[in-house]
C-alpha cells in the first residue's frame, strides 16, 4: 500500500486534505472509505494510514548544522537529560521534535565524533572502531555527568579532564560537520591531544568497567585489567568517588524516587479500598431495594387473608369463620351430622 501512495501524487493530496480537514476527530476508517470511493482503491487496513501521512504528506523536521550546534550545547548543559533537553531545543530553535528523534540523533552525533577523532588521531583505526562498537552509548552520557564531579583527588581531575575532552569533541563535531577533514583537523588539535584523545577513550572503557562492577557483572579481582583508571581490586573501584558519584548516589535517589512513588501507590490503593467500600455498600443497598419491589407482586390472597412469606394480615373485607365450628365438623365422621333438622309440617302450617 505504501508503494500505491508513493507512485501516486494525487493519493497523497487527497489523504493530506482529508487529514487535515478532520484534525479535531480524525477517523482512519472513515479516511480509507472516502479514498476507496474517490480512487476506486481497496485498503485492507485503515491504521496503516497514519504512518503513510507522516512519511509522506508530513515528513520528519531534520536537524540542520545550524541547529545541530544548539542541540550539542543543550545536551551538555542538561548533562543528557533528554526531557529537559527537549525542552530547551523548541525554545531555542523553534523546531519541534519529538524525545525519540532527539535522542536518536544524540547518539548518532556522540557515535561519529568519536569515529571522526579516531581518524584524526589514530593510526590503526580499524582496531579502535571495532572497540568502539563493544562500547555502550550510555558510557559516553556518564562521562558527560562527570563534568559536574568534585575534583577532591587526582583520579576525579583526570577523569573531568576526560570530560572535557569529550565535550570538546562533541561540540568542534557540531560546528564542523560539513567541512573538509583539514579544517576539522586544525580546529580539534587546538583543543587536544593525541595522549588527551586517548586518555578519553580508556575513560569510556573503564567507566564500562565500574558497570560491570556495580551489576555483579565482575566478581574476582583476577577479572580486572588495572589501566591508567582501573584499579587492582573491586573493593578500590567500589571506594573511588567516580563509582561513588555515577551509582551509589544515583541508585540512592532512585531508591528513594522508588519509595515515594510506592507511598503514593498504598494511599492510592487505601483510596481504592475506600471507593470499593462505598460502592459495594451502595450496591448492597440497591439489590435490597430492588428486592422489595418483586415482594409487593407476589402477595397472594386466600379466602380473604393476605399471605406474605407466611404471614396473614387481615384486611377490611376479611371474613371470619367461627373456628371452634370448623373443628367440631373436621373431627365428626358422617357428613350429615353437621347439618340443621327441619320440622316440615310444621313449615307446611306456618306456610
Amino acid at each position: 500500500m505504501k508503494k500505491m501512495f508513493q507512485e501516486n501524487e494525487e493519493l497523497r493530496k487527497n489523504l493530506k486534505y482529508f487529514v487535515e480537514s478532520q484534525k479535531q476527530v480524525l477517523r482512519w476508517p472513515l479516511i480509507a472509505q472516502q479514498l476507496e470511493t474517490l480512487h476506486d482503491i481497496k485498503i485492507d487496513i485503515p491504521y496503516e494510514l497514519k504512518q503513510i501521512y507522516q512519511d509522506y504528506c508530513c515528513p520528519k523536521p531534520e536537524i540542520e548544522s545550524n541547529n545541530l550546534q544548539i542541540l550539542m550545547q543543550t545536551i551538555i548543559e542538561c548533562r543528557c537529560d533528554m526531557s529537559s533537553t527537549l525542552e530547551k531545543f523548541i525554545q531555542r530553535s523553534g523546531l519541534k521534535i519529538s524525545c525519540y528523534l532527539l535522542t536518536s540523533r544524540a547518539q548518532q552525533i556522540f557515535k561519529k565524533a568519536i569515529e571522526k577523532g579516531i581518524m584524526v588521531f589514530v593510526k590503526n583505526k580499524t582496531e579502535q572502531k571495532k572497540r568502539l562498537t563493544n562500547f555502550p552509548k550510555a558510557n559516553i552520557v556518564r562521562l558527560i555527568k562527570c563534568l559536574d564531579l568534585k575534583p577532591n583527588d587526582e583520579h576525579c581531575i583526570m577523569v573531568i579532564e576526560a570530560a572535557n575532552c569529550l565535550k570538546e569533541l562533541l561540540l568542534t563535531y557540531s560546528i564542523n560537520k560539513d567541512k573538509d577533514r583539514s579544517v576539522y583537523y586544525e580546529e580539534i588539535k587546538q583543543k587536544m591531544n593525541k595522549n588527551q584523545f586517548f586518555r578519553t577513550l580508556l575513560c569510556l572503557s573503564f567507566l564500562d568497567d565500574l558497570r560491570m562492577i556495580s551489576q555483579n557483572l565482575i566478581t574476582s579481582d583476577k577479572q580486572l585489567l588495572p589501566d591508567y583508571f582501573l584499579q587492582d581490586s573491586i573493593e578500590k573501584n567500589k571506594n573511588l568517588d567516580v563509582y561513588q558519584f555515577l551509582y551509589v548516589s544515583d541508585m540512592q535517589l532512585k531508591y528513594q524516587m522508588y519509595n515515594d512513588s510506592k507511598d503514593l501507590q498504598q494511599d492510592q490503593e487505601f483510596k481504592y479500598y475506600i471507593e470499593e467500600y462505598q460502592y459495594n455498600k451502595f450496591k448492597k443497598l440497591s439489590k435490597e431495594l430492588i428486592q422489595e419491589k418483586p415482594m409487593k407482586r407476589s402477595i397472594q390472597t386466600v379466602r380473604g387473608k393476605i399471605i406474605t412469606n407466611t404471614k396473614y394480615y387481615p384486611s377490611k373485607k376479611t371474613i371470619k369463620f367461627n373456628k371452634d365450628l370448623d373443628n367440631n365438623l373436621d373431627e365428626q365422621d358422617d357428613d350429615s351430622a353437621g347439618c340443621y333438622r327441619v320440622d316440615i309440617p310444621l313449615f307446611k302450617q306456618n306456610n
